[in-house]
């Protein structure tokens, strides 16, 4: 079920009810003019249900057997700019248009914990991250979904395995994703699986040196597009680098995360909203580019402050020359 084209505008607020999309095209209910077919806001009873239940509901703990109700605590979830998407076969045969970097060491410490919704790894320390475009985003966490978020040409692979980021000095997210599948390519990608999967016999744990440097091997293309959170609270501007790549799982792997987890928890996919993609090569850090991070690294007031001197001794020096 599309659960969110099916929300039936007369239980929105008016400003909430402009939001609202069609479930032929996708646009949204204001935009929905001179089409070659009528608005269809189609709703079934037991959508209606939920959705008169929540009006009598100051709170909702947000789930996946209420995905079409995140709205309420969270209007994001409504926005233009959503995430997960379909990505068919001509986009991930695209040529690359620019490069990014991973750096992860494996001296990281993490927290493991079920969280009910997902099993995260949260760093408690350095552990690295990605460079792209001159900025140094840090890695924050890492996490599971089954089946895959994203789908490829309207199909869900087994599992995919998402790594947030976060650029500290603005707090701009970026996502990395790898798709696991039985039917996958390699195997490599199980042996970063073998060294993370505890036993999960309490809620929370704690793993050192977790060994990211498996991960950061890992080079290839990568799907680009600027989307959001996949749950709440569905944040956009989102940076989504989703690796076009399907690496291999093993049935016990996949156990080890449906007894985690025993349902399914992944997002529907939402409409593009006529945003494009954009393919990236990812590639490994090289020791040789160290002295950059630290440079990337520096306080931002210090580095805009050395950039103005050193333009401004860059006029004087020009204006000596041609006097000159």
């Amino acid at each position: 079920m599309r659960y969110r084209n099916h929300m039936s505008s007369r239980f929105l607020q008016d400003d909430e009810r402009k939001s609202v999309q069609c479930l032929n095209c996708g646009m949204r209910q204001n935009d929905h003019k001179n089409k070659d077919h009528p608005f269809s806001e189609k709703v079934d009873s037991t959508t209606i249900m939920l959705m008169r239940a929540a009006d009598h509901q100051a709170h909702i703990h947000w789930g996946y057997q209420n995905i079409n109700l995140w709205y309420k605590m969270h209007p994001s979830a409504l926005g233009d700019h959503q995430s997960p998407i379909n990505i068919s076969s001509y986009e991930m045969s695209q040529k690359p248009v620019g490069v990014f970097y991973s750096h992860y060491h494996d001296l990281g410490t993490a927290k493991v914990i079920n969280t009910g919704h997902t099993v995260v790894w949260e760093f408690m320390n350095d552990a690295g991250g990605v460079i792209l475009n001159d900025k140094n985003y840090k890695l924050l966490s890492f996490h599971f979904h089954s089946p895959t978020e994203h789908t490829w040409n309207n199909k869900h692979l087994d599992m995919c395995l998402h790594f947030v980021h976060m650029l500290l000095e603005t707090g701009e997210i970026l996502v990395m994703a790898y798709n696991l599948d039985r039917d996958g390519e390699d195997v490599h990608f199980q042996e970063f699986l073998d060294h993370i999967q505890p036993e999960m016999d309490e809620e929370q744990i704690r793993i050192e040196n977790v060994p990211l440097t498996l991960v950061g091997e890992f080079e290839g293309r990568f799907i680009h597009y600027t989307g959001s959170l996949t749950t709440p609270p569905c944040t956009q501007m989102v940076k989504w680098f989703v690796s076009n790549h399907c690496h291999s799982v093993d049935q016990a792997h996949l156990d080890w995360f449906r007894n985690c987890i025993p349902k399914h928890n992944h997002r529907f996919t939402q409409p593009r909203n006529e945003r494009n993609t954009k393919v990236y090569e990812k590639r490994k850090w090289s020791k040789h580019f160290q002295h950059i991070l630290a440079v990337l690294d520096e306080d931002r007031g210090k580095a805009i402050a050395k950039h103005e001197r050193l333009k401004k001794y860059s006029k004087i020096h020009s204006k000596n020359f041609i006097k000159k």
